[in-house]
């Protein structure tokens, strides 16, 4: 199931994912108080639909971090010991 976008629960107010079943209708699912909202039809799709909030799908690139460079120590000598 793809995630279409999110809502208040309709019991509990909490906010639920809204996810898009295999027929195309939407489905949302309360994992708080239990409560399932499943359109089985035009009508019922267009109600959830109307209050939820979309998912945007164009999701940004996740950022690169930059390389880490080890700090360059100079090489010492024996008698460096003595300073």
């Amino acid at each position: 199931m793809q995630k279409i976008g999110r809502m208040a629960c309709t019991c509990c107010g909490e906010v639920i994912p809204v996810k898009q079943q295999a027929n195309g209708f939407a489905i949302a699912t309360c994992n708080y108080c239990d409560n399932k909202l499943q359109a089985f039809g035009q009508t019922a799709d267009s109600h959830i639909r109307a209050k939820m909030t979309p998912v945007s799908s164009d999701s940004a690139p996740a950022p690169t971090l930059a390389p880490v460079v080890a700090p360059v120590q100079e090489k010492k000598s024996a008698f460096s010991l003595f300073n």
